[in-house]
């Protein structure tokens, strides 16, 4: 399973990345600094990106 992450300019979307998840997303959230994005899976695994590298 993967974590598509895409960039918005006007009303043309394109993709920056994909991040590798094992299981299925349950879940996303970004950090109210927007500095992080947070994804866990049904697998149980949370996994912290530091935006913009999503790294």
């Amino acid at each position: 399973m993967f974590v598509h992450i895409y960039n918005l300019n006007g009303t043309t979307l394109s993709e920056k990345c994909v991040c590798e998840h094992l299981g299925q997303l349950t879940d996303c959230s970004f950090s109210p600094d927007g500095q992080y994005l947070v994804a866990c899976d049904s697998n149980r695994k949370v996994i912290l990106y530091k935006v913009p590298e999503f790294q």
